[in-house]
This record gives structure tokens, sequence and C-alpha cells, in this order.
């Protein structure tokens, strides 16, 4: 009699029957989408897995956690589409306002400086954002970069030329296409080179912005993420994370 009331209490008080994490059910796993373009920090390696900086920070998060995790390397645009679906989190994203109301953030998983590029021949004079007006900048297809530099681009002021990476935004700066360009700062700090062209840049960066993986509001993942920024911290306090920004390089271009 004893075991049959504990279950009717059970069944009727709808009592929980799985610890934090069944906020959502995980046992298919979780899919994150990355830039298939952002060398080095993510980009598309074999059968269009991701690889790069922050994959191998969210695998070893994903591992200690003992949450099967599916990292995709994606072009950028779709992997927007794609969390705002609700069809996948999204790994190396900055926040904004508009997304800060649809999206579940983590702690921030790394700091980006984005520093304006330009062809030392033909030298940009940047302080403030007004001081590129009028001018065509190279930017990165589906990217937000900092309200400054947003709001002008979306009053007109300059012209954002989009690119599907950085290196076709080298190349359209070499040939006078663009007056400049923005890019993440590289691991080791040097200036690519491709073809001879020789790189100024600004010594003041556009932004410093923290990086993040989010899901949409709507998925629930809100758990997950707490534990992920748990694994996030020991990885820092152990070592790992350290080693891991390392030991990702710039990569040789031609």
């Amino acid at each position: 009699m004893r075991i049959v009331l504990l279950l009717w209490l059970f069944l009727t008080l709808g009592l929980p029957a799985t610890p934090a994490l069944a906020q959502n059910s995980i046992e298919d796993g979780v899919t994150i989408l990355f830039d298939e373009n952002a060398h080095p920090l993510a980009f598309a390696g074999k059968n269009h897995v991701a690889d790069g900086l922050y994959p191998r920070m969210v695998a070893e998060a994903f591992r200690r956690m003992k949450v099967p995790v599916r990292l995709e390397a994606v072009p950028w645009t779709r992997a927007l589409m794609s969390v705002d679906a609700g069809a996948a989190g999204i790994g190396g994203l900055y926040q904004t306002e508009q997304r800060l109301q649809h999206y579940d953030y983590s702690d921030p998983i790394y700091e980006e400086r984005v520093l304006l590029y330009f062809r030392a021949d033909h030298p940009v004079v940047f302080e403030h954002i007004r001081d590129l007006d009028h001018l065509r900048i190279g930017v990165m297809r589906g990217w937000a970069y900092c309200p400054g530099f947003d709001k002008a681009r979306a009053e007109g002021r300059l012209t954002a030329d989009t690119a599907d990476n950085d290196d076709q935004n080298l190349a359209k700066l070499a040939a006078g296409r663009i007056d400049a360009m923005l890019m993440v700062e590289p691991q080791d700090g040097s200036l690519p080179a491709p073809g001879g062209l020789q790189l100024g840049v600004a010594a003041r960066p556009i932004a410093e912005n923290s990086v993040y993986i989010a899901f949409d509001k709507k998925a629930g993942k809100t758990d997950l993420i707490a534990h992920f920024n748990q694994a996030i911290e020991e990885m820092k306090t152990d070592g790992t994370y350290g080693a891991l920004v390392a030991e990702v390089k710039a990569p040789a271009r031609p």
C-alpha cells in the first residue's frame, strides 16, 4: 500500500525524474555551428567538421560535460539562420542588443580585436568611426562588428563591401576595389601579405568583442549553458584553456 501511495504522489504531483540537464532532452546530442571561413578561430575541416580554436574549446567543454556534440562548419549566414530557427546552437557569436532579445548566451569564451587594415601605399587615418565616412570597407558577410560601425553602415555613411572570407577582401584591397578592410587580429600578431601586398594597420582597434556560444531562447538551453560555463572555468583553472589558445596559430596565406 505504501508503494502504491508513493507512486500516486509521483504521478499526480509531477515530481522531476531527471537532474538539471533534462530541461531539454540531450540524448541525441547538441549541434553547434561555426563559421567555415574564420581561420584560425573556426574553419571547415574534413567533412565540414568544424576545427580551430573555438570548436576545440567547445569540444573539450562538452567532453567534460559528458554531452554528445556535433561541431559543423558552414557559411556564417547559414549558421545564423539555423540558430534563429532553433535547429542548432552557434559558436563564435558577438552580442548585440537585438541578438540579446532572441538568444541565450554563454559566458565569454574569448576576446577578439577587430582591426582596420589598408594598403601601406594608401594609408587610412582612423581615430573615430566618422573617419571612415565615404570609404568602401571590406567586411565579412553576415557579421556585426560594433554599434558605431554598424550604425554608420546602416545610415549609408560608408559602404560595406561584403565577402565570404578574409582572403577575398585582401584580394579586393590589393586590386584597389576597397579602401580598407576589417579583420580579426591574427593570433601571432603578424600581417598577412598575399601576393606581395604590403599592409598597414590602424593602431586603434575598431572593436574588442567578447565571443560566445548561443542558442535561440525557444530552444530552452539555459541549464546546458550553465554547465558549459562551468566547464570553461575548469579549463581555465587547470591550464587547458591557455594551452588551446597557445597551440592555434595564424595560418600561412598564399
